[in-house]
């Protein structure tokens, strides 16, 4: 009959709509996991790329600093100090525009990423709302039903199959299933909203650790340009036999 039916619909759909919910709790999880990894990884590649240019500045500036303490200053003046100090100023100018360019690599995949996040909040939110709207759904359906004309049988049946081995009352037995989908539609509700908090989180963590990584690009470029800046000044002065001595 049309009430049984009824019945075992909606005790199929708690089932499915229950494994949906925990299917896209499961994804959301996977799918914050595998964003940090991949975050990490170029965090890291990007930093081992950014020591490798340092440390290649480090080494020019200590070959200038042991340059300028030789005991022949003249003989280095006149031999090599002139093409030390313009291969010194195209290594800053290399270094500088290699840093410019990975800056510039930072800022496109952050805004890739941010993005990417929104587009799947989106259809995370979009698939948590059509679920929303079918528990309504049903819900309305079963209050419809609670209420129709045929009340004796309709009470008769759903009593039946949802207390075969208790005297309990139709009525108690639909009461209980409009309850049980109230109460499922609240914790849908609630997921919907830790799901949005969830990104809120994610996304307030990306931009903090990417504002990180830019500030520390930005002092490095400082840097570069100052001592590029200091090695033309160098190169360029009249007394470079004095600023050796």
């Amino acid at each position: 009959c049309s009430a049984q039916a009824a019945v075992e619909d909606s005790e199929r759909i708690f089932t499915e709509l229950i494994r949906s919910i925990e299917r896209k709790c499961s994804e959301v999880k996977e799918l914050i996991r595998a964003q940090e990894k991949a975050e990490v990884s170029r965090a890291k590649g990007l930093l081992k790329q950014l020591d490798q240019e340092m440390a290649e500045l480090r080494r020019r500036e200590a070959e200038l600093e042991q340059l300028s303490h030789t005991e022949d200053n003249i003989k280095f003046l006149q031999s090599s100090a002139e093409a030390a100090v313009k291969n010194s100023e195209r290594i800053f100018t290399e270094l500088i525009r290699s840093i410019e360019r990975r800056r510039s690599e930072v800022k496109d995949l952050i805004r890739t990423q941010e993005k990417a996040e929104v587009s799947r909040a989106e259809g995370l939110l979009k698939q948590l709302d059509q679920e929303m709207a079918e528990l309504r759904r049903r819900d309305t359906e079963l209050e419809q039903l609670s209420n129709t004309e045929d009340n004796i049988q309709f009470l008769q049946v759903i009593s039946m199959a949802l207390c075969p081995q208790h005297q309990c009352s139709a009525q108690a037995a639909v009461e209980d299933s409009e309850r049980i989908f109230t109460e499922l539609i609240h914790s849908v509700d609630r997921r919907r909203s830790e799901v949005k908090e969830l990104i809120r989180s994610q996304e307030k963590a990306e931009v903090s650790r990417a504002e990180g990584l830019l500030k520390q690009l930005d002092q490095e470029m400082a840097e570069l340009r100052r001592r590029d800046t200091e090695l033309e000044k160098l190169s360029n002065t009249e007394g470079n036999i004095q600023f050796l001595q």
